[in-house]
């Protein structure tokens, strides 16, 4: 992938490195490369992946991450390298069907086994490297690419060995507390640029951990209460090329400057899943009232009637001039998700106070119904590749809704229901033949 170079090559824009760390030039990068794919593949994985799931995890700076790829940076500057392998890993976990029909060499296990012995053992480590990896040394601090490829690996794991995989669980761990400790002890020495990737980092590790508690799973990290109020850790909703005085432009249509942001959907997202993360915590404390989960599930709608023109539900109409495919992705998961989260709370509800009206069995039910008629609303008009887009997480929330409609179904029509959603969210569930993504 690119002629192997000794001389250092300067860190990323919006991608942080250690200053007393500088590229280590080694021989097995190239080879770790070329051992997964070409250089073209490469290529074509990253405009797949900048393309399609970058709107939903908008984590670099696109046009800058892309001109150290293309100036070999990754052949000579390990930490690098496999932050671009842990991109390989999770385009071909987010986009199984065209990982398939693209690049099938490619799989989440060969790249976590030729990407991951890269990353140095975090500060304070007595750990002299992984299986003889070529990093020999722990790592003087926690750096924002190495934040950033553990999280990518982690993600990868559970999207393609499923929720409970041991592996991606501690991956997203180490990520959290990597980029808790730059939060916490080095986020006013790096540049702009940096400081709102890291925040963006942040804030979908929040969510990861929100969603493995939402299905009911034990999260790999705990949030407090002071953790409700981030207010100072939200990503600025701004371009990327706004964020730098001088941003690089390339030819290709996804590495130039442009003037959308995906931050403003990052951020809905965010309010969305801090409405579970809330009551869940007065949950834990005995705190939980049927007032605040009322008032909690209303909040799930309000924040979808105050998403931006861009992110709006609008059915068949065509988009907005301020609309990309990207929304459309960004749109999609906004609204699965709150009706999701709708969902869950109103489980949450008939097992706490099923003795009154509002979250009686029968009210419970009828509300199910509404949430599945509207995911079916959601299914039927929005075409196949924006699902896709989003990766695993569609079609295992969508189950969830539905396991709760059945669980409560004493609703006319509640059959029909269940099997339009059956029909809708197996023409979109795909898992490779012979499971060859699969980490163990």
């Amino acid at each position: 992938m690119g002629e192997a170079v000794c001389s250092s090559s300067s860190p990323a824009a919006g991608i942080p490195a250690a200053a007393a760390s500088p590229p280590i030039t080694s021989p097995h990068l190239e080879d770790s490369l070329n051992a997964i794919c070409s250089h073209h593949t490469v290529l074509r994985i990253l405009d797949d992946w900048f393309h399609n799931a970058h709107p939903v995890a908008p984590t670099v700076h696109v046009s800058q991450f892309m001109q150290h790829v293309h100036d070999g940076r990754a052949t000579r500057d390990q930490e690098f390298c496999s932050l671009v392998i842990s991109f390989c890993a999770s385009t071909v976990a987010t986009l199984p069907r065209k990982a398939r029909d693209r690049y099938p060499e490619v799989t989440v296990k060969k790249c976590y086994i030729h990407g991951s012995p890269f990353l140095r053992p975090p500060p304070g480590s007595w750990d002299k490297g992984e299986r003889g990896s070529a990093s020999a040394e722990p790592r003087r601090d926690f750096t924002y690419e190495w934040c950033l490829a553990k999280y990518n690996f982690s993600t990868s794991t559970m999207a393609s060995g499923g929720m409970d995989n041991a592996l991606g669980m501690l991956l997203l761990n180490e990520a959290g507390v990597g980029v808790r400790h730059i939060l916490s002890y080095s986020i006013s020495m790096l540049s702009r640029v940096e400081q709102e990737m890291v925040k963006r980092l942040y804030s979908l590790i929040f969510l990861a951990n929100a969603t493995v508690d939402l299905f009911s799973r034990p999260a790999t990290m705990t949030f407090g209460p002071g953790d409700n109020d981030l207010r100072h850790l939200l990503p600025a909703e701004l371009p990327d090329d706004a964020l730098l005085a001088e941003a690089t432009t390339w030819p290709s249509r996804l590495t130039a400057p442009t003037p959308v942001t995906f931050v403003p959907g990052l951020n809905h997202l965010s309010s969305l899943f801090h409405i579970w993360h809330r009551t869940r915590l007065r949950q834990s404390c005995g705190l939980l009232t049927p007032d605040y989960l009322r008032e909690q599930i209303q909040s799930t709608r309000v924040i979808l009637d105050n998403l931006p023109v861009s992110l709006r539900w609008r059915g068949r109409l065509s988009r907005p001039p301020s609309s990309t495919f990207g929304h459309d992705v960004q749109m999609a998961n906004l609204y699965i998700t709150a009706l999701h989260i709708r969902s869950n709370l109103l489980e949450l509800g008939s097992k706490l106070f099923f003795t009154l009206p509002a979250f009686s069995e029968a009210a419970t039910a009828a509300e199910h119904q509404l949430i599945v008629e509207d995911l079916l609303e959601i299914l039927s008009h929005m075409p196949t590749d924006v699902f896709e887009a989003n990766g695993p997480s569609i079609v295992p929330k969508a189950r969830d809704m539905g396991a709760a409609l059945h669980t409560d179904g004493s609703c006319a029509g509640t059959l029909e229901k269940l099997r339009e959603l059956l029909k809708a969210v197996g023409a979109l569930d795909f898992w490779p033949a012979g499971g060859s993504m699969a980490v163990s």
